[in-house]
């Protein structure tokens, strides 16, 4: 099980708890990542093939991440307008990788993520 450190600065923002979430969703494969995606989400990763899919992009995402860290600890998430993104670090015993989230809203309304740019991995 991930221990996970959240970022402070989602306590006024809804949609900074949301992209936090969505975060913390892909890095640790959690089934509830999907809810948050839209059907066509893409997920863009330097040097590898685009994932397109809510469905998709999950599976990606814990087979990627589930078990292959012990802590995750989000520095910051933050979102203005249909962008959002979140920095985060991962630690496996003494190896620490960090990662960048960047994503699109489907909305302004930021309820679901129509595209992810994964940096880190």
């Amino acid at each position: 099980m991930t221990r996970i450190t959240r970022s402070g600065d989602c306590r006024n923002s809804p949609k900074n708890a949301f992209m936090q979430e969505v975060a913390i969703g892909l890095l640790t494969g959690a089934e509830t990542l999907e809810a948050s995606l839209a059907e066509t989400v893409v997920l863009r990763r330097n040097g590898h093939a685009d994932v397109t899919g809510a469905e998709a992009v999950r599976t990606l995402a814990a087979d990627m991440f589930r078990d292959h860290h012990d802590v995750l600890i989000v520095h910051h998430a933050i979102s203005h307008g249909k962008v959002g993104a979140a920095n985060c670090v991962a630690v496996k015993g003494d190896a620490r990788t960090a990662f960048a989230v960047v994503v699109e809203f489907a909305t302004a309304k930021a309820d679901r993520v129509a595209v992810i740019d994964l940096y880190g991995v």
